[in-house]
């Protein structure tokens, strides 16, 4: 299943917006107004670890705004989860 926002979020997905997130803080979404996608993979227990969630936001932010998001500086402040995160946040 995936969530579907109905009406733009408030953080900047717009209406239309296709989103799925799993046990593991595996998420993705699909903007189509936007025409942007995104995919962030762990595999970190517990779901929604508060640690994964604000690598999850920012990273997420910056696609949306255009921007390419940055693992490195993400890492440096939870230096615990780079074997975890691994290659996630690795942009082409």
């Amino acid at each position: 299943g995936y969530m579907l926002n109905v009406e733009a979020g408030p953080d900047g997905r717009s209406a239309g917006t296709v989103s799925w997130g799993g046990l593991y803080n595996t998420y993705y979404w699909i903007d189509p107004v936007k025409r942007v996608t995104g995919l962030f993979m762990t595999q970190i227990l517990p779901f929604a670890d508060p640690r994964v969630l604000e690598l999850a936001k920012e990273y997420m932010a910056e696609l949306e705004s255009g921007a390419r998001p940055d693992r490195g500086r993400y890492l440096a402040r939870h230096p615990d989860l780079a074997a975890a995160v691994g290659r996630c946040l690795d942009c082409s």
